[in-house]
């Protein structure tokens, strides 16, 4: 069970009634934190409804953007560790999700693979609310290519405030293997997006504190809980 698993479970649980929506409007926005994907589904950071995990198969639905659906992601129980050190955000590559109405249900999510990586990188993402016209509420994870995840939610200002006074994700690990990682994107539900909406983001990503071009990356969309094993 990962560390995302059992943070989401424990906030459920202090929320007494995951997807109310007294759950996702009260409180002092989260922190974030770090966890691994696999395994999991989640809930928004603020509470909401937490589902179980997807049996995998082919995503059902698209995400915003006319992307193909997604496969089954290769995603362990292993957590990365966090990594600190120069970023280079300058190289953003604009795209879409789709908001949510519950994402025990519906989570969907866009999913970037990126080639080439080494092993051993500080590989680093931002995703940022820019264009959003209600302050969406943005989470991010990274798959390296081991499989090995890590989750971020809440750690840096969004461009655009979110009413409900939530961050933007921003964060990065270091890489236990070489070759294709994966960078997810996704929009919480709440008073920052539109059921069923396009969600406008901006990704940002570098290695080792160099821009990393994502014009060329493989993109696809899906429903992260039959995605994520």
């Amino acid at each position: 069970m990962s560390r995302l698993y059992v943070a989401i479970f424990g906030l459920c649980i202090s929320a007494s009634a995951c997807g109310d929506d007294g759950a996702q409007s009260g409180g002092a926005p989260s922190n974030g934190g770090a966890g691994g994907v696999g395994g999991v589904a989640s809930g928004p950071s603020s509470g909401g409804q937490a589902g179980e995990g997807g049996n995998g198969g082919m995503a059902q639905g698209g995400s915003g953007g006319g992307e193909p659906a997604c496969d089954v992601l290769p995603i362990t129980e292993v957590v990365l560790e966090e990594c600190t050190g120069p970023t280079d955000f300058s190289a953003a590559r604009s795209s879409t999700t789709i908001c949510p109405e519950d994402s025990g249900v519906f989570w969907p999510g866009k999913v970037f693979k990126l080639d080439g990586v080494p092993a051993g990188a500080c590989l680093q993402l931002k995703a940022d609310n820019a264009g959003s016209a209600l302050g969406a509420d943005l989470f991010a994870a990274l798959v390296d290519p081991t499989g090995a995840s890590l989750f971020f939610d809440e750690e840096v200002p969004c461009t655009v405030a979110n009413p409900q006074g939530y961050s933007c994700p921003q964060g990065g690990s270091t890489t236990l293997g070489a070759g294709s990682a994966y960078i997810v994107v996704g929009a919480w539900e709440g008073e920052g997006c539109t059921p069923f909406e396009d969600v406008p983001f901006q990704l940002s990503v570098s290695v080792d504190g160099v821009p990393f071009d994502l014009s060329d990356a493989t993109v696809c969309a899906g429903d992260l809980l039959e995605i994520i094993p």
